[in-house]
């Protein structure tokens, strides 16, 4: 009669050696998933700063006057994207991103400038929202200077 006891000691063993198995692999899983969330977020924001950039580096090698409207996702660990033009006439496209600050850089051959002013030497920002944004990314001329306007439209 003391096969019950038996039982009960060979189930225990087989619960904890599953559970031996299983919390180590469920830790190894959940670090690979989130390290690769980061290189994704990571991918899509280049994506995004890459598609600006040449997009605005086509508009202006178009020409005055010439306009395009673009459809871009922003991912919402985005805290800003904003746009520094040197008199060099190029321009720096820096997305600031995450909970501890990185940024990610592209620079355009471009003069950008948002909506708003026609100067972003100490930094411009570009009011994106997270999701799908259209951005209109125009080539327009002030005072004999082709600047490349980037400007967010509903």
């Amino acid at each position: 009669m003391k096969t019950s006891g038996q039982s009960s000691l060979e189930f225990l063993l087989i619960v904890a050696f599953s559970l031996a198995i299983l919390i180590p692999a469920s830790v190894l899983f959940l670090n690979y998933t989130s390290s690769s969330q980061d290189a994704v977020i990571s991918s899509q924001l280049f994506s995004l700063a890459r598609e600006l950039s040449l997009t605005a580096d086509l508009i202006s090698s178009i020409g005055v006057d010439s306009w395009q409207t673009i459809e871009v996702i922003v991912p919402p660990v985005v805290n800003e994207i904003v746009l520094y033009s040197t008199p060099s006439f190029q321009s720096d496209l820096v997305i600031r991103h995450g909970s501890p600050e990185s940024t990610i850089l592209v620079v355009s051959d471009a003069y950008l400038v948002n909506a708003s002013t026609f100067s972003c030497s100490s930094g411009c920002v570009l009011p994106v929202e997270p999701g799908l944004n259209k951005i209109r990314v125009q080539n327009i001329l002030d005072n004999g200077i082709s600047y490349i306007r980037l400007s967010v439209v509903s």
